[in-house]
């Protein structure tokens, strides 16, 4: 992991709900998603310790995806969160969109590698949240099928104690 000094990367990681994050990035894309289905059903109980910024733009670069794979007036997003093993989040979100093909799948996390026309992707989105994942001590998984949709599901720590143990 590289030092990077921007100001969130050099906080201390915080106590976080990952059912309000979702339901602030959810308000923000309303307006973008507004013949779509999005369903947060992330227990409001689930705290854990992380970086509210980074939680915050992997839900914005997965949701935001998911809206543009997704047909208006069919499309459905699921946000769903469990604890697994009394000490790691399973954070999961899928859609019934477009799916992406195995070719476009090994480069999904590649800086500035996109799909979108010219002028509608930058083709940082997935590296950064490729990016905060790993900075939070966890792994992304992907499953994809062309024309039925995809899943990312996301392993982290939820305490202090392992973000500090897997550190040293």
């Amino acid at each position: 992991m590289h030092l990077d000094l921007t100001r969130d990367l050099i906080k201390p990681p915080l106590e976080i709900n990952l059912f309000e994050i979702a339901e602030s990035v959810i308000t923000i894309l309303r307006s973008k998603a507004k013949e779509i289905t999005v369903e947060n059903n992330i227990p409001k109980n689930i705290q854990m310790f992380g970086h509210q910024v980074g939680f915050s733009q992997i839900l914005m670069n997965l949701i935001t995806n998911a809206v543009d794979a997704v047909k208006p007036g069919e499309g459905k997003i699921l946000i769903n969160a469990k604890i697994e093993d009394e000490n790691k989040i399973v954070l999961i979100v899928s859609d019934n969109g477009m799916g992406i093909s195995n070719q476009i799948l090994q480069r999904i996390f590649d800086p500035f590698f996109t799909t979108k026309e010219v002028g509608k992707g930058t083709g940082l989105g997935m590296h950064i949240v490729k990016t905060e994942v790993e900075r939070h001590y966890g792994k992304i998984e992907v499953s994809s099928t062309v024309n039925v949709g995809t899943t990312f599901t996301l392993h982290f720590p939820m305490n202090l104690e392992t973000l500090i143990q897997q550190a040293a």
